[in-house]
């Protein structure tokens, strides 16, 4: 954070990032370095209307975007990948003869541009953005604003110097462990201005883990009871059945002293046990189905109606309903038809 006392106007702030850039750039161990007003995941949630030169939108569609001021090798530093044009400049500063530039992520170019043929093509054109009109001279890969969302928001990329804000934040890609360049990190601030402090210097899988905390001890607690459910399922199935199969053990008997044998026994009842669990199974699966589209909300990645999931709890719970049928019924195999009918 750059103090108004000692940097009061723009143009000092501007000046400042562009030699920390620099500085940082030639880090040993460093493969790029970007200073943006903010860093993905952390929170960042600013919005601003927009207008598009010489094109008037349709009435239902919403002129509003993210807006993001970084340094020109910010966006490498954080791996977002150049589609269209090209990508921020030194050159793109606050001399008189540089122009007012900005890039785009794709979402943005896809929903005013490409959606709309109308506007023509999303690479050179201008829109009106904070307080002045810029020319796009490019198009990069989309970044969520959080690890979890489900897509990304339309997005424009200014230059930070042309808007220089008193604080910033600095990305650094590096070769090696990163948080063995915290040392040097702080020496290169400090030779610009040794009493400006540095914090909140961590790894952005660290930022990403934040976000995500709450969502992963959500899903840890639903599988945790999930678990228990389906152990507890488990134990009243096997003991359902084992009970069913206990009582026909006279009727076992019977069919064994009358010449069945004793494997066509066995499948019968294992059928029979089995095909009863299947009735509960079905009616279970059904009624998951209906429950299912109120878990959306806790999902990533996988749909509340997930084939795999469903044939995967089924089939335990069938195997579980054979093996619950064929222990009792081989234990009442094995006693003497004329003992167990006594």
């Amino acid at each position: 954070s750059l103090p108004s006392a000692r940097y009061p106007s723009g143009q000092e702030r501007a000046e400042f990032y562009q030699e920390l850039e620099t500085r940082l750039a030639v880090l040993p161990g460093v493969q790029s370095a970007g200073v943006s007003y903010a860093l993905p995941w952390n929170g960042y949630d600013e919005n601003t209307g927009f207008e598009i030169e010489g094109w008037e939108p349709p009435e239902d569609l919403l002129m509003s975007v993210r807006y993001h001021f970084v340094g020109p090798d910010f966006l490498e530093a954080v791996g977002i990948p150049l589609l269209e044009g090209r990508s921020l400049r030194t050159s793109d500063d606050r001399s008189p003869d540089s122009p007012f530039v900005v890039v785009i992520n794709d979402v943005m170019a896809r929903r005013f541009w490409r959606e709309q043929p109308e506007a023509g093509n999303p690479v050179r054109s201008q829109i009106h953005f904070g307080g002045e009109l810029r020319t796009i001279v490019g198009v990069v890969g989309d970044v969520k604003d959080g690890p979890s969302d489900a897509e990304a928001r339309p997005a424009v990329f200014a230059p930070i110097v042309q808007i220089p804000r008193s604080n910033a934040a600095v990305a650094l890609q590096t070769y090696g462990d990163p948080m063995q360049l915290v040392g040097p990190l702080r020496e290169a601030v400090a030779t610009l201005d040794p009493a400006l402090p540095l914090a909140d210097i961590r790894p952005l899988s660290d930022i990403a883990g934040a976000q995500t905390a709450s969502a992963r001890f959500t899903m840890v607690l639903v599988g945790l009871f999930a678990a228990v459910a389906l152990a507890l399922a488990v134990v009243g199935l096997y003991g359902l059945l084992s009970y069913l199969v206990g009582q026909r053990k006279q009727e076992i008997a019977v069919r064994m002293a009358m010449g069945a044998a004793g494997e066509r026994v066995l499948r019968l009842v294992v059928t029979e046990g089995v095909a009863l669990a299947a009735v509960g199974l079905v009616l279970g699966l059904a009624a998951s189905l209906a429950l299912a589209r109120l878990l959306t909300t806790i999902l990533f990645g996988v749909e509340p109606f997930d084939p795999l999931t469903l044939l995967g709890v089924a089939a335990v719970v069938l195997v579980v309903a054979g093996v619950s049928c064929l222990i009792p019924a081989m234990r009442a195999a094995k006693v003497e038809p004329a003992s167990a009918m006594r």
